[in-house]
């Protein structure tokens, strides 16, 4: 069972997923990569991309080894350039762009007053700009087919913003917006746009937060493995849907913030003196 909100599903259409070509970003490990193999084992050509060379050339391996074609390409997505030749190589091997997993990101656990305006834009051109240029690449493909699913890895953070993780959640919540604004004007194309909202999520990526032993103890109990989330997108394509929590329980968090908006606040108070 998982927590995954099922409105808006395409009138439960399924779709067959094997076949389709996918594009994930950040995919040299943890949720990106776990994502990449979960498509390749559905049968679909993968076309990875991330910065670090090495890395990436193993994660192209794991995922050819699962039996699906692939192929890997060093991507900055702070660069619109690289986002454009990661999508382009991927419609130029295969003919075309079926399902594209934004999914590159980072956090630090800093307070804001400690974090200088260089991290924070940092933040804000991986997380959110990546996600906007590889999405503007993906749809110069999925326009003339008439077809495509644009999936992007937000966070519960998006929902209720974490203190000294402000510039994390706020790039999570712009990323939200923004799936919600294209799912509306691009519904019309026969184009579907998912926001997933993973919790903590046990990765290297969970480990460079810069969490401090108190938070790492607490966002224990909130973990999960990337292979969950993993799943839960995989679920998702099949039969696409608005939102995806793949934790049980987290879908709440919205209801949670409109309806207990001065506990909630309560609450981050309090955990902002713990950790400071």
């Amino acid at each position: 069972m998982n927590g995954e909100n099922r409105l808006e599903t395409g009138k439960g259409r399924s779709v067959e997923l094997s076949g389709k070509v996918v594009v994930v970003t950040g995919a040299s490990s943890g949720i990106g990569l776990a994502v990449a193999r979960a498509f390749a084992r559905e049968g679909c050509r993968v076309a990875i991309g991330a910065r670090r060379e090495d890395r990436l050339a193993d994660a192209q391996r794991q995922i050819e080894n699962d039996g699906a074609e692939a192929l890997s390409l060093v991507t900055d997505v702070r660069t619109e350039a690289d986002a454009q030749a990661l999508v382009r190589a991927a419609y130029e091997r295969w003919g075309s762009v079926d399902i594209l997993v934004n999914n590159a990101g980072f956090a630090t656990s800093k307070p804001f007053l400690d974090m200088s305006a260089v991290e924070v834009r940092d933040h804000m051109e991986t997380n959110y700009m990546g996600a906007v240029y590889s999405a503007k690449a993906a749809l110069e493909y999925m326009m003339p087919q008439r077809s495509g699913h644009i999936i992007n890895i937000a966070s519960v953070l998006a929902k209720i913003p974490a203190p000294h993780l402000a510039a994390y959640s706020a790039t999570k919540a712009a990323l939200d917006s923004l799936s919600t604004s294209l799912r509306a004007e691009l519904s019309r194309y026969g184009i579907q746009v998912t926001a997933v909202h993973p919790s903590v999520t046990r990765t290297e990526f969970y480990h460079n937060t810069g969490f401090d032993n108190r938070a790492r103890r607490a966002a224990h109990l909130f973990a999960q493995e990337p292979e969950t989330v993993a799943r839960a997108v995989v679920r998702a394509a099949r039969r696409p849907r608005a939102e995806v929590y793949p934790l049980l329980g987290t879908r709440l968090l919205p209801v949670i913030h409109a309806v207990f908006s001065p506990l909630v606040r309560l609450g981050l108070k309090a955990i902002a003196r713990v950790y400071r």
